[in-house]
């Protein structure tokens, strides 16, 4: 093996290596605990509140009238009814987190260990929940959906964006300050799809049916 061979073999595995550490790094930070938390007596009710109101298919609008949606339990709490799709949807959800940051990561930079800094710092700081606050989490879909359009993506519309628009939308149903700024990032992008690329605006498309 030559010396060229080595160092192309070492930065390949460096990059593996960045890319699996990164992406548990990112699920140990997303996924939900087990064990019940303790925040407060008003933070407590309200979050118990929303985790009962799914479990017992409340409709919002309706049954119960609260500034979260449907998917409000997923903000944070646990409740035993609720936490196995928790588990789930989070860890999709960090999936998809992970690689539209990796996607732009490596974009910018081009060697593995800055890259991995960078992810782990982006990861440590979106995952920052204080005072059971997760509006940092949530802002970063839309972050990461402005960065691939405008400059990482040569494509009108790449798999990555469909995954981060959908999981987007999921996300709008969790809180409604949350779908106002995804609505807005949705337009903004289709405004430029139709004036400057001149292309349909398939991103309303895929955040209406998500």
């Amino acid at each position: 093996m030559t010396l060229a061979e080595l160092g192309a073999l070492t930065k390949t595995l460096a990059k593996w290596l960045a890319a699996t550490t990164s992406l548990i790094f990112a699920l140990s930070r997303f996924l939900p605990s087990g064990r019940p938390g303790a925040y407060g007596i008003v933070e407590d009710s309200w979050i118990q509140m929303l985790h009962t109101a799914f479990a017992e298919r409340l409709q919002f609008g309706r049954d119960i009238v609260f500034p979260f949606g449907p998917w409000g339990f997923l903000y944070g709490g646990y409740h035993p009814a609720t936490y196995s799709i928790s588990v789930v949807i989070w860890a999709v959800l960090a999936a998809v987190f992970w690689w539209a940051a990796w996607r732009v990561v490596t974009h910018f930079f081009k060697n593995p260990l800055v890259s991995w800094s960078w992810m782990m710092v982006f990861i440590g700081l979106a995952s920052i929940s204080p005072f059971l606050n997760m509006d940092v989490r949530l802002t970063a879909w839309p972050l990461l959906l402005l960065l691939l359009h405008f400059s990482v993506e040569e494509r009108p519309f790449t798999v990555t964006q469909a995954m981060l628009v959908i999981s987007l939308a999921l996300l709008s149903l969790i809180k409604h300050s949350i779908f106002t700024i995804a609505v807005v990032t949705v337009l903004i992008i289709a405004a430029d799809n139709v004036l400057r690329q001149r292309r349909f605006p398939w991103i309303v498309l895929a955040f209406t049916g998500g």
